[in-house]
């Protein structure tokens, strides 16, 4: 009960001063915490079940992932939000899931701290829980293709041929191919 009353209070802030870096970093994070507790992708019923299902319903109704969406939008190119940006993406994809995200990778120009930000975020959220990279059989294949262009756009734009986004790219790809590996293994 004291999570899901903390959900209004931390939209609440966000919205009132959404330039502010410092909230909306501290919403970011409260929020990529709370769907960690209740995440809304996988089998959907599970995440309605018992203590988590005020969480979940206060989620929904304060429009936590719509104020994600917001901050990534808004803070996308700021050089100095890395972390802003990772918590708003990995919670953004617990709340409506890696298909979401991975286009705002994908349209954010080379460079940008989206880019690294939310490969790292797709990355941790996807190792902790698998179920966010083989819910749908299109996730690990639109991700590996999100990965590999973006590591040869970053590549081509680096004098050495390598940065983080390509480090990154290159773990995310790697746990994507093991994803529907897993999900098969569980199922048998």
């Amino acid at each position: 009960a004291a999570a899901a009353s903390a959900v209004g209070p931390i939209t609440a802030a966000a919205r009132r001063f959404p330039r502010r870096a410092d909230v909306v970093r501290g919403a970011c994070a409260a929020l990529r915490a709370l769907f960690a507790l209740a995440p809304s992708y996988g089998s959907g019923a599970s995440s309605e079940v018992g203590a988590l299902q005020a969480l979940t319903s206060a989620l929904r109704e304060e429009s936590a992932a719509d104020c994600l969406e917001h901050a990534l939008h808004s803070f996308s190119a700021t050089q100095d939000a890395e972390d802003l940006l990772e918590d708003g993406a990995a919670a953004l994809a617990m709340a409506r899931g890696a298909l979401v995200v991975l286009p705002r990778l994908l349209e954010a120009p080379q460079g940008s701290p989206i880019r690294s930000a939310g490969l790292k975020a797709l990355f941790e959220v996807g190792r902790a829980d698998l179920r966010l990279l083989c819910g749908d059989i299109a996730v690990p294949q639109a991700a590996l293709e999100a990965c590999h262009r973006l590591a040869n756009e970053e590549a081509s734009a680096d004098d050495k041929g390598y940065s983080r986004v390509c480090e990154l790219a290159a773990l995310l790809a790697g746990l994507c191919g093991r994803a529907p590996m897993q999900a098969s293994q569980a199922g048998a």
